[in-house]
């Protein structure tokens, strides 16, 4: 995970996504609808604010205290059942693609670690599904 860290890899994301979802994985969509963003200067590389980048390294920071970070993997919800069992909802997400060559090669060496070091007790959700959700769209 350091690697993934230290790559400083930065992802545009240059649109959002409204989605009605067959499970929470988002591997199976009934409805996609893609809205783009427009940027108000035009600059799709504008340097991301300081309060955002320390949010986003707290998250990330979980990860380098493994006693701390795996209670929060181990909760109830965290299984991989969870994410593939059926579940109808809606949800607004940005879908991390395409990616960037870099991150992919980090990413790819970070899941052979894990399935060398937890043979068999990890499960990857498909490449194409792998997003960042914003908020619910669920009404009831």
């Amino acid at each position: 995970s350091e690697k993934v860290v230290a790559a400083d890899v930065q992802i545009n994301v240059e649109s959002l996504s409204a989605v009605e979802y067959e499970c929470r994985a988002l591997e199976e969509l009934r409805n996609r609808t893609d809205i783009a963003l427009e940027s108000v200067d035009n600059d799709t590389n504008a340097p991301v604010s300081y309060q955002e980048k320390s949010r986003v390294d707290s998250v990330v920071e979980e990860w380098s205290d493994v006693a701390m970070y795996l209670p929060k993997v181990n909760a109830p919800g965290s299984r991989i059942g969870s994410y593939r069992e059926p579940s109808d909802g809606a949800t607004c997400v940005a879908f991390l693609q395409p990616l960037p060559d870099d991150l992919i090669r980090h990413l790819a060496d970070f899941r052979v670690a894990i399935d060398k070091a937890f043979p068999r007790r990890h499960s990857w959700l498909d490449h194409s599904a792998l997003h960042c959700t914003l908020r619910s769209l669920d009404w009831s």
